[in-house]
């Protein structure tokens, strides 16, 4: 797991996740959008993770480069998480997939040309009133008891396996409507691979 960060780290620099939090008021504490992105990289790439668990890999490393008293308690960790705007985990999205297709420019080509993967999918989210009327519910569900549902569409490099974009929208868009935001990734000569004709 902490291979994998270090080499996210070498494409994402404390300075560019503060420059996607632009506008994002934090106190000087421990949780600021910095800490709080990495640590929640940890709990993702750490499979099953709880926060408590996440955070108190962080903060083992953390103690030792701090002399602040840090309390384990993982609440103030999930408070920080919720205050983290989208805007940080949409410029790290894109700059990781830049790096990581910068290092890897002109190998695993296929006869010379670049692959780029698309697919899509779909999840569940909690059940709130924004949530529902933004995204909406499978007809299967009775209305009020189901959860809200997004539709999902990524592009990938084949490459590096890294996502350049994702495009979500509600239950009911269709895949062929979403992927044409993510064409902007394609050059001239790109070869695109799906499980449908789009």
């Amino acid at each position: 797991m902490w291979g994998r960060l270090a080499e996210l780290k070498d494409c994402l620099s404390p300075e560019d996740i503060l420059a996607g939090a632009e506008g994002y008021g934090w106190r000087d504490r421990i949780w600021n959008p910095v800490l709080t992105f990495w640590t929640f990289l940890v709990q993702v790439l750490h499979a099953g993770s709880a926060c408590r668990e996440a955070v108190a890999l962080v903060l083992a490393e953390q103690a030792v480069k701090s002399q602040r008293r840090i309390s384990p308690d993982a609440s103030a960790y999930c408070q920080a998480r919720q205050r983290v705007p989208l805007s940080v985990f949409t410029m790290a999205l894109h700059k990781v997939g830049r790096c990581l297709q910068a290092k890897a420019e002109g190998q695993y080509l296929w006869h010379g040309r670049r692959v780029r993967l698309v697919d899509g999918s779909s999840c569940s989210m909690p059940d709130t009133p924004e949530l529902q009327e933004a995204f909406g519910q499978p007809d299967g569900q009775k209305a009020g008891c189901g959860f809200p549902v997004a539709r999902i569409v990524a592009m990938f490099c084949w490459a590096t396996g890294a996502a350049l974009d994702v495009v979500i929208g509600a239950y009911r868009s269709s895949e062929l409507t979403l992927v044409h935001p993510l064409w902007d990734h394609l050059k001239h000569g790109d070869i695109v691979l799906a499980d449908r004709p789009i």
